[in-house]
This record gives structure tokens, sequence and C-alpha cells, in this order.
């Protein structure tokens, strides 16, 4: 399954990643925003999909063991865990500007076009 990795860039904890699933509904993202608890619990798991977490002698390398090792974790990743997840999908919604195709035939694909101004004689 295609993924979208992201690192942390926190001093000290370079060695951390985690890869999000490159494909989302938009109610699952969502649900992301809006849920918590068992519900935001499960979806994080489907949608992270590896990891390196690495805090002291602790290294997680399952994603469906890091919400039974959060006592354990420094401080720090909480919010990368959760924070990573909605990099990779704001990265993943850029994609779909990038992709784009006129629809009527013979055209390719749509680009910018520079307007000039004709010359004057």
């Amino acid at each position: 399954m295609p993924a979208v990795r992201v690192e942390c860039t926190t001093e000290g904890l370079e060695e951390n990643w985690v890869e999000v699933s490159d494909f989302w509904t938009r109610a699952e993202l969502r649900d992301y925003t809006e849920k918590s608890g068992d519900e935001f619990i499960s979806l994080w798991r489907r949608k992270v999909i590896a990891c390196h977490i690495v805090t002291g002698d602790l290294v997680v390398d399952d994603p469906l063991q890091i919400h039974e090792q959060l006592d354990g974790l420094d401080i720090r990743l909480m919010r990368f865990l959760t924070g990573a997840v909605t990099e990779a999908t704001s990265y993943l919604l850029t994609l779909g500007e990038a992709n784009k195709r006129l629809s009527f035939p013979g055209a390719g694909a749509a680009v910018t076009t520079k307007m000039t101004v004709p010359a004057l004689n």
C-alpha cells in the first residue's frame, strides 16, 4: 500500500517517523479532526500503516502498539504522532491541484498560460 512518510524534525528525535496511507475519503478526513477516544484510535490505526518510534529504551515499529505505549513515550512525540497524519493529509490534498486534465477532445494536461500584449505597429 502506498504511503506518505512524515519524519520528526524535533532535535534529538529525528529518527522517528510514521507512514500514512495515501488514500483518504472526505468522511475519514472529517472524522480524524472530529473524533476522539476509541473512534479516533481506530481510525489512526487504520491510516498509519508503518512507524519507527524511539524514545529512551523503547522502540515501537508497529503502529497498532503505539497507543499501548503512550505512557512510555517522550512527551514531545505526542503531538508528532497525531500531527504527522494531518501533515500527510494536507500534502495529499495539494496533489489534486497538480493533476488536472481538460476534458474536451485533443486537449492535453491543463497548463498555466501566459498572456502577452500584441506589438503595436
